[in-house]
This record gives C-alpha cells, sequence and structure tokens, in this order.
C-alpha cells in the first residue's frame, strides 16, 4: 500500500539529485543542503544544520476504498540561516526571507515537480522568521491518486 512516507522519500530523492538545488546552496550557503526524511520533534533541525530540507509525510490519505482517489499530503520545511543585509542609501533591505522565498525554494519545487514521480496538485506554503536570520519555509503539497479498488 503506496504511503505519504514513500512519496516524501521520492521527493527526497530527487531534490538530493538536483544540480540546481545544490548548486545553489553552496554558492549561498558554502555547502550542499542537509537532507532529513522526517524528524524527531524533542531533537527538530535548526541553526545548526543550515541549510536543510526535511521532508515530512502527512498521515494516512484522505479518501476510503470506495472513492476513485485519494490525497496524500506531505510537507517540505526549508531552513537557512541568512542575516544578509544590503545598504543602499537611506534603505536598509534583510534579504533572507527574499532569498528563502525566490530563490531556494522555487528550486526545490522545480525539482520535486519534474522528477516525474508523484506530482503535486494542490501547493501552498509560509515562511516565518525564527531566529536573527533564521528563516522556516513550509511547503505543504497534496498528491492525488486513483484508487485502485483498493489494491494500493
Amino acid at each position: 500500500m503506496l504511503t505519504s512516507y514513500q512519496i516524501g522519500e521520492a521527493w527526497k530523492n530527487a531534490v538530493r539529485d538536483a544540480v540546481p538545488v545544490n548548486e545553489f546552496c553552496v554558492e549561498r550557503f558554502g555547502k550542499e543542503p542537509r537532507l532529513f526524511m522526517d524528524f524527531d520533534p524533542r531533537d527538530l533541525p535548526g541553526k545548526k544544520d543550515c541549510p536543510y530540507i526535511a521532508f515530512v509525510p502527512h498521515g494516512s490519505p484522505s479518501g476510503g476504498e470506495e472513492e476513485d482517489e485519494r490525497e496524500f499530503a506531505v510537507s517540505v520545511f526549508l531552513g537557512t540561516k541568512d542575516g544578509a543585509v544590503e545598504e543602499s542609501g537611506r534603505e536598509i533591505v534583510y534579504t533572507g526571507r527574499s532569498v528563502i522565498e525566490r530563490n531556494f525554494n522555487p528550486l526545490v519545487v522545480a525539482a520535486i515537480e519534474q522528477s516525474g514521480e508523484f506530482v503535486p496538485g494542490r501547493h501552498s506554503w509560509e515562511v516565518a522568521q525564527l531566529d536573527s536570520g533564521f528563516f522556516l519555509l513550509e511547503n505543504v503539497f497534496t498528491v492525488n491518486l486513483p484508487n485502485t479498488l483498493g489494491l494500493d
């Protein structure tokens, strides 16, 4: 039976092998991203792990055996430590939020979508600054797959 965990694993492997993701992280942060498949809530990834990408499967798929489709969900978290500041005249711009939203996240999303495995349907995301220069972006992806007559 297919699980959200298997979808997360396939996406982790696709992102792990995605040259644009790795090149961006090396150029911006000095190293390739750490990859987590799920995580321990008592020992969450943090600043020391940045940049990181964590794939966290949600529980059971929605939709019973009598329905035509089942919906699976996986969260993909991105963590960065980026306290960069750009100053120009009177303007001061803290770029960490922009970098995770406009640069890092689109590369990860593209790697997932282009993997050909479990192409996501709906996708939403939000970003938070957890500490000075420490940003966390959470993507929530859903995948709708045909229910194979209860045989999956």
